[in-house]
């Protein structure tokens, strides 16, 4: 995913021919997975969930060993220059628990058990292609091509 997300933005999305959206899905085997969404989320309210999202996958070691996580995120949030206090007041309010928790439920009910987990819609069919797990840049822009290349739903 760190290599295919780059790829995927550096084309298919940077060209218009595909959206991509993040949906959390924070997994009860990782403890503080939920924990890293709130941070993601309220790095979002500044305009930086992508640069809090890929830094928390970079650094999963790392946070995920934290003796003080909230200072981990704090130190995360110095990084990419967000207004620390601010930061801060979301994660002790909760201020981004509800959209990952809307998130996670939403991927439940679409039937994912794991991440990643991508989603391949149509707009000329409204038909879509999950893909749980790992896919290399090559596989997901080969489904994204049949997918789009699928003829239109009568109407």
């Amino acid at each position: 995913m760190l290599e295919t997300e780059p790829k995927l933005k550096e084309t298919l999305v940077a060209d218009g021919t595909v959206r991509l959206i993040y949906k959390h899905f924070p997994l009860p085997s990782h403890d503080r997975a939920d924990d890293a969404s709130e941070a993601a989320e309220c790095a979002a309210q500044q305009g930086k969930f992508w640069e809090m999202k890929d830094l928390l996958f970079e650094e999963n070691a790392s946070w995920g060993a934290a003796a003080d996580l909230p200072g981990k995120f704090e130190e995360y949030a110095t990084q990419l220059g967000l207004d620390v206090a601010a930061f801060q007041a979301c994660l002790d309010s909760g201020g981004g628990r509800q959209r990952w928790q809307e998130d996670r439920a939403l991927g439940q009910n679409a039937g994912v058990t794991g991440t990643p987990t991508f989603f391949i819609f149509s707009p000329a069919t409204g038909q879509g292609t999950r893909i749980p797990g790992f896919v290399e840049y090559d596989q997901l822009v080969e489904v994204i091509n049949q997918v789009l290349a699928a003829p239109p739903a009568d109407g």
